[in-house]
């Protein structure tokens, strides 16, 4: 690319006049454009007041009163006559007027610049000023006044005007071409898909200074510093210009102008740094900030205002740079999750696909998995817990591991799902298989203590091989959910610790093990409070036959749980005082349960592999 050299300057600076107009005593004056504090730069490089009286039709002046003429911005020029009936809002407006217009009392001529104040005008030029006039303008301005420039020699409003309106063009087109060509240099890089890190060596290189790319929590995307001088501890100044920025710091500035740069001023080591921020804004949100560090302190007024056109342009193509990532992102991890949903449900065509996918994910078919699931966290799909999902999809795989354990995670509807890689074991035999079942616990337990909060259920299968492995894992962790819910279990719990469902499970899945079940059962079915009494006799069973520890849990009198248990007899035909009836209720209900549990979890599934 044939890069152009950097343009003549932005802002212009205010000369010396040529010619002293006599100076009004105890007048705040400044005669010509004066000396500027440097560190009122204006922003985006807008013609000044201080240019304005550079120029040769007014550089024999007085100008009286006001602030810095080098940081007033003037975009238009309007008649007295007309700024006084409009009634509007003079901001950014001079006001021209003839010496003749204005009134020859004193009070009448500061109640005139009063109102002028109070419609935010900053600058009145009052052409064909004598000593009388000047007096009396300085002593308005004693009293409060906008900037006042007495011009002797006389000027027309036509003059004027024109003035203004060639500086503003010249210095818009002026603008516009710097930042055509800091567009087109930054665009390239876009073009190749060369990342976040090249954007800011680009940036960095067009400023020579350092470039910082900030994410919307403050955290550095990328960091460059091309030019001959670097910061002195990058970290401290990303940390200072956080708490600058969440504070609202920089210039103040209206709602419209907020995706314009700005400046911004911290203490680093002692020494007051300046640096060039503009936002990356897409839509309404903010998704982070270009920083371009100035070297020079003060900073040249010049050098800022082509920092803020680099800093603009660079927040808006990093914005674009940053869309394109987090669509490869999203593609890839709608990708990985696809190939996990399929996974854990059994969905391939044919072995075939199975092992192409696999090997694009780099999923070891050979090795062996186990499934966690994680129950009560997901909560009610919205955009913001849509972003917490994939937040905490993406942070799952930072959990401690050992080297080159796998974790793939996904979301399946409310549940947040986790296949995990299971460290090969030396030696075979059950001891390996107990070692495997262990590692899932821990990291189970780990996942739950460290990452989701106290509100959730955790649930795995045990360790299976290859793709056959995750989906029979999946299985047995989905019904350790079910029967872990239905009978209030420990947060963190296992199929293989729910030792008498995997014992009952072949029962369960037999004609014969549910007509058990619903024989002894169905008679609560059929009696209103059906389900009140099944707890009575769980709660009865699960104690032991103790009828006062029962009640206690209930929260029932003794009584009245002695009535209900003997309700409970009366409609099974099974005393529950007797043993061997508490056994046989409490075996047809784990059966039931295990039953119905297995039932819901097998209509999540279709055709295996």
């Amino acid at each position: 690319m044939a890069w152009s050299p950097l343009l003549t300057p932005v802002v212009e600076t205010a000369g010396r006049p040529r010619g002293r107009a006599a100076r009004a005593v105890g007048a705040p004056t400044t005669e010509g454009s004066g000396s500027a504090d440097h560190r009122a730069v204006p922003p985006h490089g807008e013609v000044t007041l201080g240019a304005l009286l550079a120029e040769p039709a007014l550089r024999a002046h007085l100008l009286v009163g006001g602030g810095d003429p080098s940081a007033t911005p003037v975009d238009w020029c309007e008649p007295l006559a007309e700024a006084l009936a409009s009634g509007g809002s003079l901001e950014r407006i001079a006001v021209f007027a003839r010496a003749g217009e204005l009134p020859g009392a004193h009070a009448e001529l500061r109640e005139l610049f009063t109102r002028l104040v109070a419609h935010r005008c900053p600058v009145v030029v009052v052409s064909g000023a004598d000593g009388e006039t000047r007096i009396g303008c300085a002593d308005a301005a004693a009293g409060g006044a906008p900037a006042i420039v007495l011009v002797g020699a006389p000027v027309t409003y036509l003059e004027l005007s024109r003035l203004v309106a060639e500086k503003n063009l010249a210095q818009d087109a002026h603008v516009l071409a710097y930042g055509v060509n800091v567009h087109r240099a930054l665009s390239e890089v876009l073009y190749r898909g060369s990342g976040l890190a090249t954007m800011a060596r680009e940036i960095s290189r067009l400023a020579r200074c350092p470039t910082f790319l900030l994410d919307a929590n403050g955290a550095v995307l990328a960091y460059e510093s091309l030019g001959p001088g670097a910061v002195p501890d990058p970290s401290e100044l990303v940390r200072l210009l956080a708490v600058e920025l969440d504070a609202g710091g920089g210039e103040p500035g209206r709602e419209a102008d907020r995706r314009h740069a700005r400046l911004a001023h911290v203490a680093l080591e002692d020494q007051p740094v300046t640096v060039v921020t503009a936002p990356i804004v897409l839509g309404e949100h903010t998704y982070g900030w270009i920083v371009i560090v100035e070297l020079e302190e003060p900073p040249a007024a010049h050098d800022v205002a082509q920092h803020r056109v680099i800093a603009e342009q660079g927040a808006m193509i990093s914005g674009s740079e940053m869309l394109r990532l987090r669509s490869v992102e999203a593609a890839e991890e709608r990708a990985r999750g696809d190939f996990v949903h399929a996974l854990l449900h059994g969905r391939f065509a044919n072995v075939h696909e199975l092992v192409a996918r696999a090997a694009h994910h780099d999923f070891d078919l050979r090795a062996r998995y186990a499934v966690v699931v994680v129950a009560g966290l997901l909560g009610v799909p919205s955009t913001r817990s849509l972003e917490r999902q994939r937040a905490l999809v993406r942070s799952i795989g930072d959990l401690p591991a050992r080297s080159g354990q796998r974790t793939l995670t996904t979301t399946v509807g409310e549940l947040l799902v986790v296949v995990r890689e299971i460290a090969v074991v030396a030696g075979r035999g059950r001891g390996s298989l107990d070692q495997g079942a262990a590692d899932v616990a821990a990291f189970a337990r780990l996942l739950a203590s460290t990452r989701l909060g106290e509100e959730v259920t955790v649930t795995f299968g045990r360790p299976g091989q290859g793709a056959t492995g995750v989906h029979q894992s999946y299985r047995e962790a989905q019904i350790a959910l079910g029967i872990s819910q239905r009978l209030h279990l420990d947060r963190v719990c296992g199929y293989s610790e729910l030792r008498v469902f995997a014992a009952l499970a072949a029962v369960a899945d037999t004609p014969e093990g549910r007509d058990f079940a619903n024989e002894v059962l169905e008679p609560l079915a059929q009696v209103g409070f059906g389900a009140d009494l099944e707890q009575v006799a769980t709660t009865y069973v699960a104690h032991g036959g103790n009828l006062n520890a029962a009640a206690r849990e209930l929260q029932l009198h003794r009584n009245t749980m002695l009535y209900k248990v003997e309700r409970v007899s009366r409609l099974l035909g099974l005393d529950l005082r007797d043993p061997e009836a508490r056994f046989t209720f409490w075996l047809a209900h784990r059966i039931r349960t295990l039953s119905e549990v297995s039932a819901a979890v097998d209509s999540e599934f279709g055709p295996g592999i």
